[in-house]
């Protein structure tokens, strides 16, 4: 029996990027981009490999040749149009830019960018429409009129971001454009880095979708893990995709989706046998004692058989088809035996309950072992880390299973489940991602950490179980969800600037008591608004302390791996990895910025201009605050917003030593709470650090700023 079923031939409409295409994207501009001011997401416990560091020199790069240059590239004749490269002295592949050449390293067809030495480099930004939005000067190199992009940059190599046409896909399959590019069996997928197009082989192919005859086909039934068929020997690869086939007399469709393979034998479908031409088909020639269970091959070889719960040969002149009689001295034995194993039930089950109890008890102990359930009891009090242990069957039962209804979202190390306890309390229970020993140490810092907190601006931990393989924690419920949620919100409203100046001044005085007040310095070192709850007096509370790190206090800092958000991570600490508690200070005024304008900091390797807080630098220093301030945040109180503008642009200083402490920040945050209660009593300016004295220190700030104008060119504006 054959079947076809060919892969869905892939739309020529837009389409995401498959995953080893991004990560190899990913790969490359994490080797470039990682040598300047990060504007990329960096999860939580990722560390930057040492051979990623392009300031160690190009030769960490291989130089493409000239006759290996994937198409569209090419020298002239042999590319599409800007397209075109040149050839070193030694054969090397070189991409010419206005009046130099520069050195082509790599070149991702799926991904769609190039890697070349070069410095920063010159562009024009452009939405996903074409529309031309801004222009950044940050170099000599300039891209209009080419095919590229910036995507990312350090001192020596440049990742550029290329598509083969402009506008998206729908734009070029409405005016047949396309086609210009795109071989016959491939299709047109938008740019990810915005504006523009590029190529895609459909699926069933692989290679090259932009040469002709580039897109080959994929042999699915070499590998089984690549096609559907029940039976490896039963595939059939065709052009594009492949059939599945079951072996001659049996039933099914071939597939594993569908009804397989199997070989029971197939009564005579009356009305399909041509009369005189089939035995079995002759009522008068049929040897069958039941002659809808005949069955007759292409050599005339005829079988019979019997219908479920008879047994005999099946034919008339036979044994027959009979029932099945079992001698008396059988029954008596199978009955024998049945009394017995009845009587035998209770104790095989009650043997078999004593020693999956065993076995859980001690999987348990071996968990909690690995778990590093002795290094939490080292950490903190023996007393309170007994009181803190949860078992497995509580934790379950509160959240019934980990059910996905009760599933709340998930942070950077794990997933929150809502639990309700035996005594009616009800917990987010945080069910961690762990996949490597460093992850459990960060899992039990953690605790040990929480567990030495008392505030009421940081969430309060109950306790953790350590019982399973991926360790439980059991925090306070927080009802309202967090920042992010109420900030980044559709409609023109959101919080009310005195909510906002509110939830400000509690995370900050949440950090000055981590900072200084507890018996060690903790450096939460991921804050962020997504890590800020709100419960339902939309009361502040610091969450997600996986990332954290105590510091004794003696010490200023430590020197440790980097770890954080991009767009929060503070710049001194990623190129130097040394933490301090000025890092916190950075990644809150990234949430003053985001307070103030309700707009997202740059959290993945693209943006659409250029990161958020690069845009608020520059409007500062251009005098032009109200083009990126929330409309609502002007029509409600615009002095006190530009006092908070000043207070955010000290936390946000390059060098550690020029920010204010979470101390000073707090105290400057709540006198200007204070004046937003009682404008009439106007603003006073007596506070250490108040964001009237900051402003006085702009003259100042101006002449440290050099720093920060290379974060301006650094942190650069892709279309």
């Amino acid at each position: 029996m054959l079947m076809a079923r060919g892969r869905e031939s892939r739309s020529t409409a837009a389409s995401a990027m498959p995953a080893h295409a991004r990560q190899l994207r990913q790969l490359a501009l994490m080797l470039v981009h990682f040598s300047v001011m990060p504007q990329g997401a960096l999860s939580r416990g990722l560390g930057l490999p040492p051979e990623a560091d392009p300031s160690r020199g190009r030769e960490h790069w291989a130089n493409m040749m000239c006759n290996s240059i994937p198409y569209p590239f090419g020298i002239r004749g042999s590319s599409i149009p800007g397209f075109e490269v040149t050839c070193g002295p030694n054969k090397e592949a070189m991409l010419p830019i206005g009046k130099h050449s520069y050195e082509i390293h790599d070149v991702s067809l799926q991904g769609g960018f190039v890697v070349i030495s070069a410095g920063p480099i010159s562009q024009v930004c452009y939405d996903r429409n074409g529309t031309r939005t801004q222009t950044t000067g940050t170099g000599d190199i300039r891209l209009e009129q080419t095919p590229f992009s910036n995507a990312a940059g350090g001192a020596n190599l440049m990742v550029l971001n290329w598509a083969v046409g402009h506008g998206t896909c729908d734009q070029a399959l409405t005016y047949n454009l396309a086609s210009l590019h795109c071989n016959n069996k491939s299709g047109c997928i938008d740019a990810p880095s915005g504006a523009g197009y590029l190529c895609k082989c459909n699926a069933g192919y692989d290679g090259n979708p932009y040469a002709e005859d580039g897109c080959l086909d994929i042999n699915e039934c070499r590998n089984f893990d690549s096609n559907e068929c029940s039976l490896w020997d039963f595939c059939n690869n065709t052009e594009g995709g492949f059939t599945c086939s079951c072996p001659h007399n049996w039933n099914g469709d071939g597939y594993r989706t569908g009804t397989g393979c199997n070989e029971t034998p197939r009564p005579i479908n009356w009305k399909n046998q041509s009369a005189g031409l089939s035995v079995c088909a002759q009522p008068e020639r049929n040897p069958c004692t039941y002659l809808e269970y005949c069955s007759e091959d292409e050599q005339g070889v005829v079988a019979c058989y019997c219908p479920l719960g008879l047994r005999g040969d099946g034919r008339q002149r036979g044994s027959g088809c009979q029932k099945h009689h079992y001698p008396l001295g059988v029954l008596v034995l199978a009955v024998g035996g049945g009394i017995s194993l009845i009587c035998l039930v209770p104790g095989i089950i009650f043997f078999m309950q004593t020693l999956k109890a065993r076995q859980a008890k001690r999987l348990r102990a071996k968990y909690f072992k690995e778990n590093r359930g002795l290094l939490l009891q080292q950490l903190v009090d023996k007393d309170i880390a007994e009181r803190m242990m949860f078992n497995l069957e509580e934790l379950e039962k509160a959240t019934n299973k980990f059910d996905e209804a009760r599933k709340l979202g998930g942070g950077g190390h794990g997933t929150v489940y809502k639990g309700i306890l035996s005594n009616q309390d009800v917990v987010a229970i945080k069910k961690s991602k762990i996949t490597i020993q460093r992850e459990i140490e960060d899992f039990i810092n953690e605790v040990a950490i929480l567990s030495q907190i008392n505030h009421r601006n940081v969430v309060r931990l109950f306790g953790c179980c350590l019982e399973t393989q991926v360790p439980l924690l059991v925090y306070e419920f927080i009802s309202n969800g967090t920042l992010s949620d109420y900030l980044h919100v559709e409609g023109a409203l959101s919080l009310p600037w005195g909510d906002r100046l509110r939830i400000a001044l509690e995370t900050a005085g949440a950090l000055a008591y981590l900072h200084s007040s507890a018996l060690t310095s903790i450096i939460h070192r991921d804050i962020k608004s997504a890590n800020i709850l709100l419960d339902h007096r939309l009361i502040a509370k610091v969450s997600d302390f996986g990332a954290s790190r105590g510091i004794p206090i003696d010490q200023t800092g430590v020197t440790t791996a980097i770890q954080g958000t991009f767009g929060y991570l503070d710049p001194e600490y990623y190129q130097t990895s040394r933490l301090t508690d000025k890092s916190d200070v950075y990644s809150f005024g990234v949430i003053l910025v985001e307070l103030l304008t309700r707009k997202k900091p740059s959290t993945g390797m693209h943006s659409e201009c250029g990161s958020l807080i690069a845009q608020f630098i520059l409007v500062i220093r251009q005098d032009k605050l109200c083009e990126i301030l929330d409309p609502q945040v002007i029509s409600e109180c615009l002095e006190a917003a530009k006092d908070v503008a000043s207070l955010a642009l000290t936390c946000l200083s390059l060098k550690g030593e020029d920010r204010p402490t979470m101390r000073q920040v707090e105290m400057a945050l709540e006198r200007l709470l204070v004046a937003n209660k009682n404008t009439a009593q106007g603003r006073s300016a007596e506070l250490n650090y108040s964001p009237a004295q900051i402003s006085n220190n702009n003259d100042h700030n101006s002449r440290q700023y050099s720093a920060e104008q290379a974060l301006l060119l650094s942190a650069s504006f892709p279309r």
